[in-house]
């Protein structure tokens, strides 16, 4: 008995520790918008902010510095804080960074960092993500690899319209190729079930188109 009351009460307090923390980070960044608008002491606050941040915390001061409303808009710095949180792995950062290198909003952009960022979030279940995968892929002549994200977004979303580009793209390919994106689509569905992730857009195509 006195195990189970331990093993609850040490939960409680990870819960709680979770919660609070969530909590103190929101405030941190409001503290930090609340100073005079590019301002070097709001600069200072908001780099601290990120330097410590977990990666929502970075998602969240990459579309503070991308909307430039409480700070001065800078693209360096939302590729530098999307950067960061990308790499740790958040999903909402990935899809955005590969709208922004796809769209040259920053001068190091590329298709190839595109593709990188838009694999990575596909991979982990973002619709949107194989979708615009599958876009660049058709543009270097990929064909297994176009068919393969565009069969797996068709399986989780249920768009006839999918569908209609899977028969599309299936008349301009071999049977082998075919059949080789279908083999590839069948063994990744098998091995990642739908998650979170599935409706998961970035900011980017939210707020500017």
């Amino acid at each position: 008995m006195h195990y189970y009351i331990a093993y609850g009460l040490k939960l409680a307090l990870f819960l709680l520790a979770v919660v609070s923390s969530s909590v103190c980070h929101a405030q941190d960044l409001g503290k930090c918008l609340s100073l005079e608008r590019g301002s070097a002491v709001q600069v200072q606050c908001l780099q601290a902010f990120g330097e410590k941040g977990t990666p929502s915390d970075q998602y969240s001061l990459a579309k503070v510095y991308y909307e430039g409303d409480e700070a001065p808009l800078d693209y360096g710095e939302v590729e530098k804080w999307l950067l960061k949180s990308a790499e740790r792995g958040s999903v909402d950062a990935q899809v955005t960074l590969g709208h922004v290198y796809l769209e040259s909003i920053v001068s190091s952009a590329s298709h190839a960092k595109a593709e990188q960022w838009f694999q990575s979030a596909a991979e982990q279940g973002c619709l949107l993500a194989q979708l615009r995968l599958a876009l660049l892929l058709e543009k270097r002549y990929d064909y297994i690899g176009t068919l393969k994200w565009i069969i797996i977004a068709d399986t989780r979303s249920e768009s006839p319209d999918l569908e209609d580009t899977i028969n599309y793209i299936s008349g301009g390919v071999t049977q082998k190729e075919r059949d080789a994106a279908r083999k590839q689509a069948k063994a990744w569905l098998a091995s990642h079930p739908k998650n979170k992730n599935f409706n998961k857009e970035g900011f980017y195509e939210l707020e500017k188109e």
